[in-house]
């Protein structure tokens, strides 16, 4: 009886592990990727199974999870790909590839091809020493490239890594477009520009995405002469870069910054374009984070800036007040009134210039200081501004609003007064006694000339 059921243990046993194993076969053999209706257990099958066509082939992603293997486009086998992640989140693991004595990578693009990624994220395998090796012409939109997790299972480990290293071709990062690079190096790059002479055509990395750089930038050239400086180019329109940009000496002219935020500045304020310099300005957004952003129609505002100082001697308050005794007025406060022109950049305001003269007229508006508001009756108060502009003394049109305020327009921002002068209003009874003894007066008279007209008639 004993003997029986040990049998059956050992048969339940290996039913088990059958189905275990038969489990383990088909999320091995789970499909990846598509095209059309036709289903692919890998990346590399689906790349293999596209036509080089000049309307790209879409392969679709289909499922979260790991890629085994890695993806290997060759330049005797072009492709002209765009592959959609469809929001799906993929990690490599497994075998690596790579040119001889280089197998290191997650993805390896040769010269020929055409590859767009999008609208996902992929992840590095622990293994590799870079996770995407480009010389072709590649666009990466709205795209995680996470290669954090890069070189952390490496026996004998790896003193820099590349998420995206770019030899020859183009790359473009757009759209949301993130780049994170290996946490288990000495030197760790987002990407590379770096022309190797095997490559004539030289390499062209376009950076313009809200998404976050995250690691150095590294420019350079295998031979650093004349005649192959111009054959590594960066230009960087938008994104936030944490990192150095790091570029080799005589190369400073091919790094162009048209706009994007950056935690290190260091090698980048000379390589702003001189036609550029009035056009695009450097706000600090956050501590050590200075954004540099070009200024459009839609993103400048103007702004009245007016600050009560204390009398003082110098020659802008002397002035004015050398302007109110000639004119017998009395000063209430002294402004400083300055345009303030700001920049707009997401959603944050941000001052830019102060302007002291304009090419139009601002309306101003003050308050009235409470020690010269009039509480009397018998007084009417004009109020007066009084401006210094470059030492010369105006007197300005005011509109009293009746709340308080005075209101006048400028086109020009300094030192101001607010003054006032008295008249005295004529008390209202004193007045109807003058008018009624005038009436009385003028009676009399007419009938004085009527009496005498009529006598001399006589």
């Amino acid at each position: 009886m004993k003997r029986k059921h040990n049998f059956l243990t050992i048969v339940l046993v290996m039913i088990i592990s059958i189905m275990f194993n038969i489990n383990n076969v088909n999320a091995a053999e789970e499909a990846i990727a598509k095209i059309g209706d036709i289903e692919y257990n890998s990346l590399q099958e689906a790349i293999d199974a596209a036509e080089n066509n000049e309307i790209p082939t879409l392969i679709e992603i289909i499922r979260d999870g790991y890629a085994d293997g890695s993806i290997s486009l060759k330049s005797k086998s072009p492709k002209n790909i765009i592959i959609d992640f469809n929001g799906k989140d993929i990690t490599f693991r497994g075998n690596l590839v790579g040119s001889t004595g280089h197998v290191s990578q997650n993805i390896n693009i040769e010269a020929g091809s055409k590859v767009v990624l999008k609208n996902g994220t992929l992840r590095a395998s622990d293994n590799s020493k870079m996770m995407i090796q480009n010389y072709a012409d590649l666009t990466i939109s709205d795209m995680i490239i996470d290669a954090r997790a890069g070189a952390s299972n490496l026996i004998n480990g790896a003193t820099s890594y590349y998420a995206i290293s770019n030899n020859n071709g183009k790359l473009l990062l757009n759209g949301n477009t993130s780049v994170y690079t290996s946490e288990h190096v000495a030197k760790p790059f987002a990407f590379d520009v770096y022309y190797k002479l095997d490559y004539p055509n030289g390499v062209d990395v376009i950076v313009d995405t809200t998404g976050t750089i995250q690691g150095d930038i590294e420019v350079s050239i295998q031979r650093n002469v004349e005649i192959e400086r111009s054959k590594s180019t960066l230009t960087i329109k938008n994104g936030r870069v944490e990192g150095k940009i790091s570029i080799k000496s005589g190369l400073e002219k091919n790094v162009t910054i048209l706009g994007g935020e950056y935690t290190d500045t260091s090698t980048i304020e000379s390589l702003i374009p001189k036609d550029e310099l009035n056009n695009l300005h450097k706000i600090e957004v956050a501590k050590d984070t200075y954004a540099y952003v070009s200024e459009t129609k839609d993103n400048i505002k103007y702004s009245i800036s007016n600050n009560i100082i204390e009398e003082n001697e110098d020659n802008d308050i002397n002035a004015l007040k050398e302007l109110a005794t000639s004119k017998n007025y009395s000063i209430g406060s002294f402004y400083k009134v300055i345009l303030i022109k700001s920049i707009i950049y997401n959603g944050k305001s941000y001052e830019i210039d102060k302007i002291t003269e304009s090419d139009k007229e601002y309306k101003i508006t003050l308050e009235i200081p409470e020690s010269i508001k009039n509480d009397k009756k018998d007084i009417y108060r004009n109020y007066y501004i009084l401006r210094n502009y470059n030492g010369e003394t105006n007197i300005l049109k005011v509109y009293d609003n009746g709340d308080g305020t005075i209101t006048f327009e400028s086109d020009k921002f300094s030192s101001y007064a607010v003054a006032y002068e008295d008249i005295s209003v004529p008390n209202t009874y004193d007045s109807i006694s003058i008018t009624i003894i005038t009436s009385v007066i003028a009676f009399i008279s007419l009938i004085g000339i009527s009496y005498s007209f009529k006598k001399i008639s006589q």
